[in-house]
């Protein structure tokens, strides 16, 4: 289904007359209405905004009007189309932990712009499935625990600093999970989580003692045997007689690295993929902000001259762009 099809099905109908009085309101006014139609539908509301600059100043606003309903901003990757770096790992945290959240919102807002739809997702059922629960006296051993996080796509370093990160010290694991605003620190005893703590970055020392923990994987794809088999003979299938030793992305993953800008190569993971509307939750209102149609074509026109420019790029050949993005 194209974009503007999921967005004109999407769309509540008593909703139409108060989209077209948001157009004529400044940001603070906007918020104001937004706030109000949330508080009268109780139900969660999706808001889909031009661009980054609109939805961040509905966040700050919304957050100050609405200061006890979940929040959540849902972001792009702040990177062009097909660009061969990957977005800062903050983002892909952010991301992770909205679309493993709002599938079960029954009240809250979630906002997000046309950029970070545009791009399609992994299937609903994969952050279902990859998602590590942990509870203090679990049985499971450190070994068993850190081959887990490491087939995540965790990076096992020295020092635990940002999201997507673990590091070993004796019976000690520190994991910093994504979508979590601190790291964990798991004091293992034999075959057995001995207790769970949340930890200083910047100190280091531990901050409290909590019950247990949720561990989303570390990119919006998987990086198991089985994935890597996947994509492999995906992207055999795709780009048919390449000499694939001159490609440094199917070489990464081949080898289970993941290179710069692996984003754009997202499809090839999966079977199929699922767009932004399938994780919302049910009874949602949606609503638009800004001239939604002019940044999804605009959007599609960088994105299909961008797929020209890297066409026939030897090490970095482009996915066509109706596999990697919504199209309208």
């Amino acid at each position: 289904m194209q974009i503007t099809e999921l967005i004109d099905k999407s769309i509540n109908t008593e909703f139409s007359s108060i989209a077209k009085h948001i157009g004529n309101l400044n940001t603070t006014s906007m918020a104001g209405l937004l706030a109000a139609v949330y508080q009268k539908e109780k139900a969660p509301l999706v808001i889909i905004c031009e661009d980054n600059y609109l939805a961040q100043a509905l966040r700050l606003n919304l957050k100050a009007l609405l200061p006890h309903i979940p929040l959540y901003l849902f972001e792009d990757y702040e990177t062009l189309p097909y660009d061969m770096l990957s977005p800062h790992q903050d983002i892909i945290s952010n991301r992770l932990k909205v679309l493993s959240t709002i599938g079960n919102l029954r009240e809250g807002v979630i906002i997000t712009t046309v950029l970070a739809i545009m791009s399609r997702l992994p299937p609903v059922s994969y952050l279902k499935t990859h998602a590590l629960v942990l509870k203090n006296n679990d049985k499971i051993s450190q070994e068993n625990f850190k081959r887990n996080l490491l087939s995540y796509g965790y990076l096992l370093v020295e020092q635990v600093l940002s999201p997507g990160e673990l590091a070993v010290r004796g019976s000690i694991l520190d994991v910093y999970p994504m979508g979590t605003k601190h790291p964990y620190r798991l004091d293992f005893f034999d075959d057995e989580l001995d207790s769970i703590r949340t930890f200083d970055v910047d100190t280091q020392r531990t901050i409290e003692k909590v019950p247990s923990l949720e561990v989303l994987p570390a990119h919006e794809f998987p990086l198991d045997k089985e994935a890597i088999s996947i994509f492999r003979s995906n992207y055999r299938d795709v780009f048919v007689g390449a000499n694939l030793a001159d490609h440094p992305v199917y070489q990464a993953i081949s080898k289970g690295a993941v290179p710069s800008g692996i984003e754009y190569y997202l499809p090839l993971f999966f079977d199929s993929m699922d767009s932004f509307f399938d994780y919302l939750p049910e009874n949602y209102r949606l609503l638009l902000t800004g001239n939604i149609q002019k940044a999804v074509s605009s959007y599609l026109d960088e994105a299909n001259k961008r797929f020209k420019l890297y066409e026939g790029n030897r090490e970095h050949p482009p996915l066509k762009v109706s596999t990697v993005f919504l199209t309208n």
